[in-house]
């Protein structure tokens, strides 16, 4: 009991040592309640902006299934999944061979199959440590910024996009971020009515 009570103490600090700041925009005026989401994620250097092919090739192709990408696509579903938990994520990437070039037309070919009713692209735009020195002493904080865009099955127009940069101190690690940009995703989705309220944020 007293272990659980240190564990309990020491993520509530870790939690309250991050500082997350978003600027969302919503695009449609009356949004459809969303259940089952399409996960992709990627951090491609590129910007995207819109789905169409160019914008595919420059944001999705080769990194929505990359090997390098693994860890974190697999470490933001796990957060995403625990704070959005009134919607079903389903990761894209494993509908696909890992590590396999997949071109626009052969990806919506494929998740045609799919029951889901939106989807979501979160691209990682940084991760970083900010070596700062206070009173003498040197600390690394991780640092992190994210793009975030819904978008509607069929024609896969923007609903939803949002900016994300998302802070921690020298004790978080980048899971700890992940968290907070997922319970700071899942507060502000809910607050506009495109998911149902989680039942802790």
């Amino acid at each position: 009991m007293k272990r659980l009570l240190i564990l309990i103490l020491f993520g509530w600090l870790a939690q309250s040592c991050i500082s997350a700041r978003i600027n969302s925009h919503q695009m449609v005026q009356q949004p459809e309640r969303i259940s089952k989401l399409l996960l992709l994620v990627t951090d491609s250097d590129n910007v995207f902006y819109e789905w169409n092919e160019d914008n595919y090739n420059a944001v999705l192709l080769g990194q929505f299934n990359s090997m390098d990408g693994f860890d974190l696509r697999k470490r933001i579903h796990n957060q995403l999944q625990m704070h959005l938990n009134t919607v079903k994520i389903i990761p894209a990437d494993q509908k696909f061979d890992i590590h396999k070039l997949v071109s626009m037309d052969e990806f919506i070919l494929n998740i045609n199959d799919l029951e889901y009713d939106g989807i979501l692209l979160v691209h990682t735009r940084a991760l970083w440590r900010e070596d700062v020195v206070i009173n003498g002493d040197s600390y690394s904080n991780p640092r992190s910024e994210f793009h975030v865009f819904l978008m509607d099955k069929d024609l896969f127009e923007k609903q939803y996009m949002a900016k994300m940069s998302v802070d921690g101190s020298a004790i978080n690690s980048f899971n700890n971020l992940f968290s907070r940009f997922s319970r700071e995703l899942a507060k502000d989705l809910s607050n506009k009515g495109f998911i149902l309220r989680p039942a802790v944020l």
